[in-house]
């Protein structure tokens, strides 16, 4: 008779890409905004996680949109996002153009940290580009985090 032996490993892997900070507003009302290239498989991938880490203030915002560059020119235009999230002046909003639903929450000033998680990979899956943009005076010190998580199983008998 043979040994029959076998290995199950499995693991949750991740690749985290971050959005670089952006440079401070030198007005109140100056906007900044960087396009942040996602590379997704959508047949490997279970969810995909985007941390906003920011200082709340009633003057500051912090959104993150996200979507497919139908266009192709490097910039995600709200026409072409599939959902849109951040902070904007105080308020915690959400916002997914598929469905036209919109959430907001009024959330205290200081520091604030949000995860915004995707399950659906018929929509994530086509995404290649994130947008950060940041308006308000001076230094906000944020941090934009994209999570994409995917599941590896090897069976291996002998």
């Amino acid at each position: 008779m043979l040994p029959l032996l076998a290995s199950l490993p499995f693991a949750l892997f991740a690749a985290k890409t971050a959005a670089p900070r952006l440079p401070a507003g030198e007005l109140p009302n100056t906007e900044v905004a960087t396009n942040l290239i996602l590379r997704i498989d959508a047949t490997k991938t279970e969810r995909l996680v985007f941390t906003i880490e920011t200082d709340n203030s009633p003057s500051n915002s912090l959104s993150v949109a996200v979507g497919r560059d139908a266009n192709g020119d490097g910039d995600l235009s709200l026409e072409e996002a599939d959902a849109v999230f951040g902070l904007d002046c105080g308020e915690w909003f959400e916002a997914r153009t598929a469905n036209g639903v919109v959430t907001s929450e009024a959330v205290q000033a200081g520091r604030i940290s949000r995860d915004i998680a995707f399950h659906d990979k018929a929509i994530f899956g086509e995404w290649n580009l994130a947008k950060v943009v940041k308006r308000g005076l001076g230094e906000i010190d944020e941090r934009v985090v994209a999570d994409i998580r995917w599941t590896h199983f090897s069976l291996i008998f002998r």
